[in-house]
């Protein structure tokens, strides 16, 4: 067990040299070089059956950063932009009556509902028209709808953790430091501002 332990140290070490420098070395990095998706996940899933004083989230976090790593080296540190983001998932709009707006949305406007959401105290309802979504938010007087009655729109991305990694390297302020995984909604979600300082969300399927 303390070896896998030292094991897993390193490497998880060897890939935060990588991202931190653009040719990392290749003899401290030449067993984590050879790893890829499929093999990190049968690891994690060893691991989390084997040393149940680790969590989850923390195996997975060591898997997105050797995903990260695989990135940068079959890319030469270059991501392909275009393949990260995907297109519009949908516009949030914060309403004071949910309700009400649900029935705008679908009575007037021709909207479909296609689901709802409970995180906590957050209610969530997703409606579709002609490809385009909308994410009805219930507002109270704890939100403080700073970023007005549309709070944000989102878009989609293939590999959440590259798409971060370009926008840090665009020096934007981020919203929220790492992804955030929401599994009943999305498997990661990103917030962070645009040039203008609009708010703009990423989500990962």
């Amino acid at each position: 067990m303390a070896s896998s332990r030292r094991a897993i140290r390193s490497l998880i070490s060897c890939v935060d040299s990588s991202v931190s420098q653009p040719s990392p070395d290749p003899t401290t990095c030449s067993a984590s070089s050879s790893l890829r998706s499929k093999e990190i996940r049968k690891l994690i899933d060893y691991l989390i059956s084997n040393l149940p004083s680790f969590s989850r989230n923390g195996w997975l976090f060591v898997a997105a950063k050797v995903e990260l790593y695989n990135i940068r080296k079959s890319s030469k540190g270059v991501f392909e932009i275009g393949n990260l983001f995907l297109g519009l998932d949908h516009i949030n709009v914060q309403t004071r009556d949910l309700e009400n707006s649900v029935k705008f949305y679908s009575e007037v406007l021709g909207f479909t509902l296609v689901n709802r959401v409970e995180l906590g105290s957050i209610k969530l309802v997703f409606l579709t028209l002609g490809g385009a979504t909308v994410e009805l938010r219930e507002a109270d007087e704890r939100v403080s709808c700073q970023d007005g009655v549309v709070d944000h729109f989102t878009l989609r991305v293939s590999d959440i953790f590259a798409a971060v990694e370009v926008l840090k390297n665009q020096g934007l302020e981020l919203i929220t430091p790492e992804p955030v995984a929401i599994e009943s909604i999305y498997r990661y979600i990103f917030f962070f501002r645009g040039p203008s300082g609009e708010k703009i969300e990423l989500v990962q399927s």
